[in-house]
């Protein structure tokens, strides 16, 4: 099986895409297919760029993405429009191929 690395701009697309109605830190962790500590590195780094918002809400903590992260999201669906690359993840969060 030959795996490939995704890039830390490929990882927050995905973050930011998955996240576009609010999502708890579980989802975040199984859907991304990642461990508790990275997906807290990201979700932290994303909310530092103003690209993530924490929502807290009678104890659940949910993660929304904010209009600068709906921003970046149409700016990288232009980019893979351009370079046409269908291995670049666009709109939907797919499954990483394995």
């Amino acid at each position: 099986m030959v795996t490939t690395k995704r890039s830390k701009l490929e990882l927050m697309v995905s973050l930011l895409q998955l996240c576009k109605t609010p999502t708890k830190r579980t989802k975040i962790v199984y859907q991304m297919n990642m461990n508790n500590v990275t997906a807290k590195n990201l979700r932290d780094e994303a909310e530092k760029k103003g690209l993530l918002e924490r929502i807290e809400d009678a104890e659940v903590i949910t993660y929304k993405t904010s209009k600068k992260g709906l921003k970046l999201l149409v700016k990288w669906k232009e980019i893979c429009d351009l370079y046409e690359d269908e291995n670049l993840p666009t709109n939907e969060l797919k499954p990483w191929p394995s």
